[in-house]
């Protein structure tokens, strides 16, 4: 405790310019922020408040002569370490007032002291005892330790990214980041279920404390999503009023107090420039709007950051602008700009403002203020919101949803059985949303269809099937089809998103057209899903049919609709038989005899598994039907690699037999061979084919499953509050089966051989196109068409960034790719492909302006850092190989770009410009894919290994005649004595010796018994024959692709093989 005596004579603490000041709290000690400006470096004039707190500033003339020991005897009086203090308050003029005294001095003698210029993160102990009353409590710190003990542990769970704060770069703050798929987890698995939290580490005498900067809402849930958000729960653990705000339809943005005078203004999850110099982030774009509004009510960030910092709040607000980024609604000049809807307190325990006093703070500081309207009880917030539902529109206008604010109260019991249990304290602050689909869905659907028309060509072909069931989509894509051949110019910035609704308007403006009320009559008499249905044919039973492949969410969609229509449901990963598929269609039948519908819960990726369903009850009468739910592959592969990968990864073991493996990833394998062997669905298969999208949410999936099944089926449609048991329920299954765990323990641990970007771009689709134009080089087009004619064009497009025989040299460039593919969400990469360049042996595109995508769900500090140091050898070497001839390996694509992009006139080598092919890059999230030393090569050039078919004579080479050899490499009429010949022998024996005791050193402390192919060529290496180990790589690879060809010759009757940790559906 500080002597009170002491304590009142210290009233005030001045900082220096940019109005910087630091507020303290305690019950002894009064330190308030005092703002003063420097009129110039050397003649420095002090500015303090009044006493009578009116704020009104008075001058003082002059300067001190006091020696700064005084200062110090002062502040040791009154038991705080001045050094330690001086440390953590910026260079500027500080003085004390004592009683009527002004103790002043400028900080220049304070910038000479030892002790000042020390770290300027490290406050006093003392201090930090007096800030923890409000910015800082024990309770917040102990969360920050637990988030970053919880990071260690598992950061597939929780991550943190630090930032510099742009206002203050002495000063850094750590953004959280949640695995948003694990809020829905009962119990949780969060010390707090804070969506968007940033927070600052202060370094004290003992220990490193935290400090909460800017807090977020606790994440919330729509209707039914969790058993908290039942409109039964509702009733019973919250309490009047209900406030229902606009859910706006922007990204938000937080707006906090840095220091007493500074702000942090942040997105969701970063703060800071965006990596696209072209480009603003959102966290710019909304402090430049946050200065338009404070400039509009007369106010300065000072003031702002003061008031935030004194009621240790958070401003949270909507940035909606349309000149910046449109999303689907759209928002007039009146209404852009920051939509203030929150005040949270930055504590650990969630606790929001009143409405009132939102609006208040709002009207003061010069924010739109978010529209509202108060009810006092949750059936007339379902009757109200049920209204609007039916019509999409509250006044008028259309609306993405309500947020409904209230308040958890202690439940009630009902015969000692209370309704499901709320995570959140009495008392807490308590969220949960109403959303309406349309005609937001719809919007968003012309949105996507229109930038897939303007990125792969006007043509209906180019449309996803999943994107053409709503009669209204269909005549908008013909009529945007036809608008982008008339006028492709007027589309120029939409895929920047720019001019979005202003095409929706003109599109709903040409439908009240003459020509726009026919084309509607013409789409509502096509059918709207494909198949063999025909007009009047009668159906009994019916079998849903997924058409999938690993990750794409059929078992979450399939257990929802089963509770949702109690439908049967029959999975495949169940079945633990050698031979699981006769078993799966047998138990599809005899359910069909107690069900109605009956969900065949399998991949279904081959056409036979289709055929055996269709087999399996074609005798029954009235006829089963066959309903698939397909999702095909109108996407690059390497999207839907990414995509699916990420799922499996994401749900981790909550599977039969396809765990997601994050050090190895061999989970990637597995969805690549069943994309390797999918066969598309036929529309003559099945009896309606219902078509699904990659990239839904789990929450739109169903939706549009539930629409199907309503439409076909004349299944009742379930309210929100039943869709939303079923999300939960969905997110909440666990199988009831699974791999045993000595199965798993097979899987072996292989060796990265390099890491790469998977390319997420069809070569076939945007090369064919370049190739088809007028003046293109015959010869480029002869290899082109003999790639495509031979199937050498590369399936799965990469970028090698670093090849494992690039070590030592590039070790660094090694260890980033390293961090990246380990780490638990890594961002998206973007580049152009810029030129093709070809010989007559292989064909190569060059990549140019390698970067972070902007279309990433984040922008990852270490993935920034991986292309600021990529070194300018490894960028100007970037190629994605587009194919070779048969038996040339991919390597000679590197040495091809490299000599073309030193010359562009070498003899045999053409080029061909590609205009504006932008692409994205990722694989497992990250972007960076290893390639295992110990997998089989794919059917198409992606390794460095890869080198042409295996010819069943290679496999005798390594062991032929010697004296054959030797006649083979010398002229014809050469003679070759016994004892060469023997003392070559001797040498082939020393030299097999060496290498296999070398190989065998290298097992041993490994601790394995049988010595490999790899540990005979690291025994080469290790000798020095480096360049016969090379040629021997070579060989190896042949050698296993034709032990893999010979095994996959075998007759495919079920799913991809290994071992039960790697396959499902066996």
């Amino acid at each position: 405790m500080l002597p009170k005596l002491h304590a009142e004579n210290i009233r005030r603490v001045l900082t220096h310019t940019n109005h910087t000041s630091h507020h303290f709290s305690h019950p002894n000690l009064q330190c308030k922020p005092v703002v003063y400006r420097e009129t110039s470096p050397r003649t420095p004039s002090v500015f303090s408040r009044s006493q009578n707190g009116t704020g009104k500033t008075g001058s003082l003339r002059g300067s001190s002569s006091l020696n700064p020991v005084i200062i110090l005897r002062i502040a040791l009086r009154a038991k705080v370490s001045f050094f330690k203090f001086s440390r953590h308050l910026p260079l500027g003029v500080y003085s004390f007032q004592i009683g009527r005294r002004i103790i002043k001095r400028p900080s220049s003698t304070l910038k000479t002291s030892p002790m000042a210029a020390l770290p300027t993160s490290e406050p006093a102990a003392e201090l930090e005892k007096l800030s923890i009353s409000k910015h800082g409590s024990e309770k917040d710190s102990e969360l920050i330790d637990e988030l970053l003990a919880l990071s260690k542990k598992n950061p597939k769970l929780v991550r943190s990214t630090e930032y510099t704060a742009p206002a203050d770069p002495n000063i850094n703050v750590r953004s959280w980041k949640m695995n948003e798929f694990k809020y829905y987890d009962v119990p949780s698995p969060f010390p707090t279920l804070a969506r968007g939290l940033f927070t600052q580490d202060v370094q004290t005498n003992d220990r490193v404390k935290h400090r909460i900067v800017a807090r977020g809402y606790d994440k919330f849930f729509n209707i039914g999503e969790v058993p908290w958000t039942t409109w039964a729960s509702l009733e019973s653990h919250t309490g009047a009023p209900y406030i229902l705000t606009l859910k706006s339809n922007g990204c938000i943005i937080f707006i906090a107090a840095l220091t007493p005078d500074k702000l942090l203004i942040t997105s969701k999850h970063a703060l800071g420039p965006s990596n696209n110099a072209e480009y603003k982030s959102h966290a710019q774009f909304g402090e430049r709007w946050l200065r338009k509004h404070l400039l509009d009510a007369g106010k300065t960030e000072e003031q702002l950051a003061a008031t935030l910092w004194e009621k240790n709040w958070t401003a949270v607000a909507e940035l909606c602008d349309d000149s910046f980024e449109e999303h689907v609604l759209p928002y007039g000049p009146e209404k852009t700009g920051l939509h203030l809807h929150g005040l949270n307190e930055c504590t650990r325990q969630f606790k929001t403002m009143d409405q009132p006093v939102v609006n208040a703070f709002a009207k003061e500081w010069g924010f739109i203020q978010t529209l509202s309207t108060v009810l006092d009880t949750v059936p007339q917030v379902r009757e109200f919101t049920e209204a609007i539902g039916r019509t999409g529109k509250w006044n008028g206008e259309a609306l993405e949803g309500f947020v409904v604010r209230t308040r958890v109260v202690d439940p009630p019991t009902k015969g000692g059985q209370p309704a499901a249990a709320s995570p959140y304290r009495a008392g807490s602050s308590f969220f949960f949303k109403v959303k309406f689909d349309e005609p937001y869905m719809m919007y968003r659907d012309w949105r996507e269809v229109t930038k897939t028309l303007l990125s792969k060509g006007p043509s209906m072909g180019n449309v996803p099937k999943n994107k053409l069931r709503r009669p209204e989509t269909r005549v908008y894509i013909n009529w945007v089809i036809d608008e982008i051949k008339r006028d492709r110019e007027q589309f120029a910035t939409y895929t920047h998103g720019k001019g979005i609704i202003a095409t929706r308007e003109r599109f709903l403006n040409w439908l009240q057209s003459e020509e726009g009320n026919k084309a509607v009559k013409r789409q509502d008499k096509l059918p709207t899903e494909k198949g063999l249905i025909r007009e009047g044919e009668k159906f009994g039973k019916t079998i849903i049919v997924p058409v999938a492949v690993p990750g794409v969410g059929k078992t979450s969609v399939a257990v929802a609709l089963s509770h949702l229509f109690g439908f049967g449901h029959i999975q495949s990963d169940d079945i633990k038989a050698k031979k699981p598929a006769p078993i799966f269609i047998k138990n599809v039948v005899n359910a069909l005899k107690t069900n109605d519908v009956v969900i065949a819960d399998k991949n279904n990726h081959l056409i036979q598994h289709r055929q055996q369903l269709r087999e399996a009850v074609r005798t029954f009468k009235p006829p089963v039907r066959l309903m698939a739910l397909n999702w095909s592959f109108d996407q690059p592969l390497s999207t839907i690699h990414r995509i699916c990968g990420d799922r499996v990864l994401q749900r981790g073991e909550n599977h039969q037999s396809l765990h997601g493996d994050p050090l190895a990833k061999s989970h990637e394998d597995v969805i690549w061979q069943f994309m390797n062997n999918a066969e598309e669905l036929a529309d003559e298969e099945v009896d309606v084919a219902v078509e699904m999208d990659w990239e839904e949410t789990l929450e739109d999936a169903l939706t549009r499953a539930v629409d199907a099944c309503v439409r076909i089926l004349g299944m009742p449609r379930p309210d929100q509050e039943k869709v939303g048991e079923a999300l939960a329920i969905a997110r909440g299954y666990a199988p009831s089966t699974k791999a045993n765990k000595a199965d798993s323990a097979k899987a072996k641990k292989q060796a990265v051989r390099y890491y790469a970007i998977l390319a997420e771009v069809d070569l076939q689709d945007v090369l064919g196109k370049r190739f088809a134009e007028a003046g293109v080089p015959r010869d480029g087009k002869a290899f082109w068409e003999n790639l495509k004619a031979q199937k050498r064009i590369a399936p799965r497009p990469h970028i090698t960034l670093v090849h494992q025989k690039a070590l030592p040299g590039e070790t660094a460039l090694w260890e980033r790719c390293k961090e990246l593919h380990l780490h638990s969400n890594p961002p998206l990469f973007s580049f152009r492909l810029s030129n093709l360049v070809w010989n007559d042996r292989v064909m190569a595109a060059t990549v140019s302006d390698f970067a972070i995508s902007t279309d990433g769900s984040h922008q990852d500090a270490k993935g920034l850092d991986l292309v600021l140091k990529l070194p300018f050898e490894v960028q100007n070497r970037l190629h994605v190989t587009v194919g070779t001839r048969d038996g040339v390996p991919p390597v000679e694509a590197k040495a091809l770009v490299e000599s073309w992009k030193k010359n562009k006139h070498i003899s045999g080598v053409g080029s061909l410009e590609l205009d504006n092919v932008w692409v994205k890059g990722s694989d497992d999230g990250s972007g960076v894919v290893p390639a295992p030393a110990g997998e089989a090569p794919e059917p198409a050039p992606i390794t460095d290994q890869e080198v042409g078919e295996y010819r069943e004579q290679d496999r005798f080479l390594p062991i032929a005649n010697v004296s054959r050899i030797m006649k083979a490499a010398v002229p014809g009429t050469a003679k070759i004595s016994k004892e060469a010949k023997e003392c070559v022998q001797e040498c082939v024996s020393e030299f097999i010796s060496f290498i296999t005791s070398e190989a065998a050193e290298k097992c041993q402390m490994e601790k394995r018994k049988t010595i490999g192919g790899e540990d005979i060529l690291y025994g080469m290496v290790t000798l020095g024959f480096e360049n016969y180990a090379e040629t021997l790589k070579i060989h190896l690879a042949k050698l296993r692709q034709h032990q893999t060809s010979a095994g996959n010759d075998k007759p495919r009757g079920g799913e991809a093989s290994g071992n039960a940790t790697a396959t499902e559906d066996q």
